[in-house]
């Protein structure tokens, strides 16, 4: 599983290298993503990540808090 963000170009190589070893990538790259909002809970982006990993890692998405 990987997320892509600004660095996107620089991982690219690792997600095709490990699929050429026959490995499953999962791969979340949402619109607009910065370095920041990717991992930041509570921004669309994050929340749309933590969803994503839970969904895929556990197997259900995970409830995210609404703000106060």
């Amino acid at each position: 599983m990987i997320v892509l963000g600004d660095f996107k170009p620089m991982l690219a190589p690792y997600v095709e290298a490990a699929r050429g070893a026959g490995d499953e990538v999962l791969v979340l790259a949402p619109e607009k993503a910065n370095h920041f909002d990717i991992v930041t809970p509570g921004t669309p982006n994050g929340d749309a990540v933590a969803d994503w990993i839970a969904a895929n890692a556990f197997g259900s998405p995970i409830a995210t808090p609404k703000p106060r």
